[in-house]
């Protein structure tokens, strides 16, 4: 009986879930202007940082092959190289904390108008 109530929980969880998913699809947010301004700036630092991890990737191999002066100069390299993606990550991250603001702003504003 324990087990029924159980797997009836479950099944029952299942379902608003899948019937949250459905709303949700069915009545997406709109974003604000301000969202979308946001939306649009995330764009380039995220474009810069994947170019960073890129050339961290490509000097780190270039690294293990390297020697002498060139290994000087490629550890350098690298190490410039996570700095500016340390820099465009945090870029990104507070992008991203502004559009959840921006966005959880939209969305209690959509709650409330359909009240």
């Amino acid at each position: 009986m324990a087990q029924e109530a159980l797997r009836l929980g479950d099944r029952e969880m299942d379902l608003a879930f899948a019937a949250a998913v459905s709303e949700a699809r069915m009545h997406p947010v709109v974003l604000s202007a301000e969202a979308k301004q946001i939306q649009a700036r995330l764009q380039n630092p995220e474009k810069s940082l994947d170019g960073d991890n890129a050339r961290v990737t490509q000097l780190t191999a270039a690294l293990t092959k390297a020697t002498g002066a060139k290994q000087d100069s490629l550890d350098d390299q690298l190490a410039q190289a996570k700095v500016q993606a340390e820099l465009d990550q945090d870029e990104v991250d507070n992008a991203k904390q502004e559009l959840t603001r921006a966005g959880a702003a939209d969305c209690n504003a959509y709650r409330y108008a359909s009240e």
